[in-house]
């Protein structure tokens, strides 16, 4: 950012708000953010506790291009302060904007505690968290040793030791905890690690403290990921017997506990365990950490099934595709987010101001109606009932009951207490009672109808869910983006949408391990490929249909639409290609760089839409 180019709120944000420090003020009023920043450098030598001292210092390191040293500061701000929320959604939005350095110098102890945060992208701290420990410390010379000896190998070596450090690392076992591992390097050697506790370790360490907390950890991070890592035969051959030791670790037998353990690096606990066994039987297993563990897995299945048969239906699931994608959702509700990233209070609103004028977001200062079609286990409901503030009412709706069940828990968990949930088909979406037509001041589709039986059909359904005055955010999958599916469909080792997971986690292997210019391998970059749950609904989709520009523009124009921009494509790109257009640009000069560019909307593409007559 060049620093003339600070605007007045901009600048009056970058102002201390916990010291007059005059000379800071006068220096950032001056445009002088370099003298600003050694100001405070000062102050914070003076202060070396004051995280809200570190956090001032950090938005002005980001406001000068200093995206490490701000890391830096927000890092060490949790070290003092692991409760200032402030510094990890910060630092969440920080690392959202492109990876840090690969010389960036974070602290450990901070990114450990920015993790404690359910209102942060945990995947996308997580995955910092990784590169730094890849290049410091123990990680490091671990996948040192598997580069130079094999993954194998250099996972017995590991374990050979009672105490390895990397097994007892605080932040290591953090990530694990609470992220989705998004390393294909840390997941190779956590696969060797997993297999070697299986087939050479005496089952007997893992009464040893130190392993049965990086196992249970370990553990932890499969069922997150839903068993994505790659498994030999005779790793699945152990399986069946050691579920069997089930009913004995909940006695109380510490080799029957080591045994379920290992079971659980591979299959969900649950699986082993008698139905509707209370979390209190947990208490006799052993090792301790995993009887924990095994209590928080039994509570959340038992609330979430509670919540999921309390949430109200709303009309009738129709058509064959509609059964299709339920069914395949109830077994993968997805995705399993563990996280969420916010704005800062009230600032969701001024960002829409990117898209919509301050005139028509008017009716945000009063009570409004959002819904959210298609929110699945409750991502994007869930933050936009955050986002959106306490004058929206939020609804949420899919045709997973299993979806919601996870979506009504993780609302409760962060708060989103305008958020209300139902089960419901946007194809039936005229037969609610009572009627949503005209209700929603903003509604928001992301995900959805590009699994319907025809999209453009119930993106019509939606608009006359519209109130006047209203907007809509759409997402649909780009035929361009996304046509070496097709090519991978063609393939003879193509295993299906319907295949288990385990036919899953051999094709996954099986791409994983291609060169670097084969069919959808541009698509190995999404963070989809690193849980179960994703890896289907990207690749293995029971009902996927595709659109172009063109097609979209079409539909605009049939149904009086305006186009108000993409949200997740830079506009700086179009402008690099025609210096002259004008926001939000125009759909065939998008379509026209989307041919140059295939891989710009691989995600999908996603936009703002009004009525015409409304945007005049």
């Amino acid at each position: 950012m060049r620093q003339s180019s600070l605007s007045a709120a901009a600048t009056r944000n970058l102002v201390p708000a916990v010291t007059p420090a005059p000379r800071i003020r006068a220096a950032i009023d001056a445009g002088d953010l370099s003298r600003a920043c050694r100001l405070l450098e000062s102050e914070v030598r003076r202060a070396p506790a004051d995280s809200r001292l570190k956090v001032q210092l950090a938005k002005l390191r980001e406001a000068i291009g200093d995206r490490d040293g701000a890391a830096l500061e927000l890092t060490r701000a949790l070290r003092a302060s692991p409760d200032c929320a402030d510094a990890a959604h910060r630092l969440g939005a920080l690392l959202s904007q492109g990876r840090l350095s690969d010389d960036a110098v974070l602290d450990s102890s901070g990114l450990g505690a920015a993790l404690a945060f359910a209102t942060v992208d945990r995947d996308l701290i997580g995955a910092a968290a990784v590169r730094y420990m890849q290049r410091h410390g123990a990680l490091g010379h671990a996948l040192e040793a598997m580069r130079r000896d094999g993954s194998d190998a250099a996972a017995r070596a590991l374990l050979a030791r009672r105490s390895a450090p990397l097994l007892r690392d605080g932040l290591l076992l953090a990530v694990l905890r609470q992220c989705t591992v998004t390393s294909r390097e840390l997941e190779s050697l956590l696969t060797a690690l997993r297999r070697a506790l299986l087939l050479s370790v005496p089952a007997d360490r893992l009464c040893e403290t130190e392993l049965a907390q990086f196992a249970t950890a370990l553990a932890a991070q499969g069922r997150g990921n839903e068993y994505v890592f790659a498994e030999r035969d005779d790793e699945t051959a152990r399986l069946p017997a050691l579920a069997q030791a089930a009913h004995a670790a909940l006695e109380g037998d510490r080799a029957s506990g080591a045994r379920l353990l290992l079971y659980a690096l591979y299959r969900d606990p649950l699986t082993a365990l008698a139905p509707n066994i209370e979390a209190d039987r947990t208490g006799a297993v052993f090792p301790p950490p995993f009887a924990r563990f095994l209590a928080d897995v039994l509570c959340q299945a038992r609330e979430m099934h509670q919540r999921s048969v309390s949430i109200p239906r709303l009309g009738q699931l129709i058509g064959e595709t509609t059964q299709k994608v339920k069914a395949q959702y109830e077994a993968h509700p997805y995705p399993r987010w563990r996280g969420a990233a916010l704005f800062p209070d009230g600032e969701y609103i001024a960002h829409l101001e990117n898209f919509l004028s301050k005139d028509e977001l008017r009716f945000a200062r009063a009570p409004f109606e959002v819904l959210i079609a298609g929110c699945g286990t409750g991502l994007q409901a869930v933050s936009a009932a955050l986002d959106y503030g306490p004058n929206a009412r939020v609804t949420g709706l899919d045709i997973s009951a299993a979806s919601l069940g996870y979506a009504s828990l993780m609302g409760d968990r962060l708060g989103a207490r305008n958020l209300s949930l139902a089960l419901g088909d946007i194809g039936s979406i005229r037969t609610f009672e009572p009627s949503w037509s005209g209700r929603f001041s903003l509604i928001e589709c992301c995900g959805v109808l590009h699994h319907m039986a025809d999209p453009f059909a119930a993106w019509r359904e939606l608009l006359d869910c519209l109130a006047p005055g209203g907007a809509m955010l759409v997402g649909l999958y780009s035929s361009t983006a996304r046509r070496d599916l097709d090519a991978l469909r063609g393939e003879p080792i193509y295993p299906g949408p319907g295949c288990d997971d385990s036919a899953l986690r051999r094709y996954r292997q099986t791409l994983l391990a291609r060169g670097p210019h084969a069919p959808g391998t541009a698509y190995l970059r999404s963070r989809d490929i690193f849980t179960t749950s994703g890896f289907r609904d990207f690749f293995l989709h029971v009902s996927e249909k595709t659109t172009t520009i063109a097609a979209i523009e079409t539909f605009l124009d049939e149904n009086a639409l305006a186009f108000r921009g993409f949200v997740n494509a830079p506009f700086g790109a179009l402008r690099q290609k025609l210096p002259q257009e004008r926001w939000p640009g125009r759909l065939e000069h998008w379509a026209a760089l989307e041919a140059e560019r295939p891989e710009l909307f691989i995600g999908m593409y996603q936009f703002w839409v009004t009525r015409q007559r409304e945007a005049a």
